[in-house]
């Protein structure tokens, strides 16, 4: 009779998690088109936008739009172009999907993005520029997604969690848990979807997203972008903690941009699938969560995000990705160097803040992230010049060899 039950709850898990699975939608830019080449996202009201996957793609052949219709998904579908889109056989590159900065979309219901041409060298042919970039994502009902600091206690398979105020700023002074749990032989399973929070002095001393298991525990801040963090817990208990300080702080410099500290996002589910329990709730002065922080005895490991979305960027000196973001931090970096020559001309030792770059409130835990932004703001600048140089040299080869 026991077995029997213990089917059944399986099955009614299973058919839950078939009605509740999301659909999986495709945004695509062809390259081949006139104008400014971008990607938009657009979800019902109340629904948040999450990014899946994003790859760049050059097709194998001309298709005539009837080819197209038979082998290409997206087409079939509807809306989607010709060769502007994925298709059987073409020649795809995923290495890109972390180098858009896509945490500008991310809990949002609508986004615009400016992208760009891609080169391909491992692919065939001639032309090893992509024809195309699509991203798939999903739209996730904002009443599924469990605040941190609010009282909830579900049984589920799965389920996200987020901030307060998700995905604008969160407030101040805020300690929050939730905890999960599952049976003995699973385990939990945590992906961070999105976390922007403030650093101090590089380390997670401002505001943190604190995992529990057992006697560890590992702070995370600063910038980690999407995919980039998924953890297995190694229990069947998995706790999460969130605290705020009073710092009412809206941006921070980090390693490539000024970003909006718009909190966090994270999904979680078991393995292997399974129920879980989570309860979650706002701590209190007299909790010992609290107690560890106030006292600052708590022993713990620090995971820093530097908002790189990869360990090594793939900028090769013929196609260069850039986003919005870094337009505008290159543009600030101009008026830097600009407003320094004046000072110097003019006499000032270059101590006052310039209004071209964005401030925070605090100009302390700015300041410890720039000279590592000049730092790579040189390393590109560099770059560039190698690129430049290496242009000339064969321009006036094939100069030379015209002439004779």
């Amino acid at each position: 009779m026991e077995s029997n039950f213990k089917v059944l709850l399986l099955m009614v898990i299973a058919m839950a998690a078939a009605s509740t699975a999301l659909e999986l939608y495709k945004a695509s830019q062809c390259f081949k088109s006139r104008g400014i080449p971008k990607v938009a996202f657009n979800c019902p009201p109340h629904h948040m936008i999450k990014i899946h996957r994003a790859f760049h793609g050059i097709s194998d052949r001309e298709r005539t739009p009837e080819e197209a219709e038979e082998q290409c998904p997206a087409v079939a579908e509807g809306g989607a172009m010709a060769n502007c889109t994925q298709c059987e056989g073409d020649c795809i590159d995923d290495s890109m999907n972390l180098v858009y900065d896509w945490s500008t979309c991310m809990g949002n219901t609508s986004c615009i993005r400016t992208v760009m041409q891609s080169y391909m060298p491992a692919c065939p042919g001639r032309d090893k520029f992509s024809d195309y970039l699509q991203v798939e994502y999903q739209c996730v009902p904002r009443v599924d997604v469990i605040n941190i600091c609010q009282k909830v206690e579900k049984t589920l398979t799965e389920g996200y969690i987020f901030s307060p105020n998700y995905p604008h700023n969160y407030p101040t002074n805020q300690d929050c848990m939730c905890r999960i749990y599952t049976d003995w032989s699973s385990r939990v399973r945590l992906s961070m979807y999105d976390l922007l929070l403030e650093t101090k002095n590089g380390r997670c001393r401002a505001d943190w997203l604190m995992l529990r298991q057992k006697e560890q525990k590992h702070r995370h801040c600063g910038a980690i972008m999407t995919g980039t963090k998924n953890i297995t817990s190694d229990s069947n208990t998995l706790e999460i903690q969130f605290h705020s300080d009073e710092n009412d702080n809206r941006t921070q410099n980090f390693q490539y941009f000024t970003r909006s500290l718009k909190g966090f996002w994270v999904y979680f589910s078991s393995v292997p699938r399974g129920s879980l329990k989570i309860a979650c709730r706002q701590l209190t002065p007299a909790d010992q969560e609290v107690r560890e922080i106030v006292s600052d005895d708590e022993e713990f490991e620090e995971v820093v995000g530097k908002d790189s979305p990869t360990t090594e960027m793939p900028l090769d000196g013929i196609t260069k990705v850039m986003s919005d973001d870094e337009e505008g931090e290159d543009a600030a970096d101009e008026g830097d160097k600009k407003g320094a020559k004046d000072d110097k001309k003019n006499g000032h030792n270059g101590t006052k803040k310039r209004p071209g770059r964005p401030q925070g409130k605090n100009g302390d835990r700015n300041h410890v992230h720039r000279d590592g932004e000049k730092g790579a703001n040189r390393g590109e600048n560099s770059a560039v010049v190698q690129g430049a140089g290496a242009l000339a040299s064969i321009l006036s080869l094939v100069l030379a060899t015209l002439l004779h």
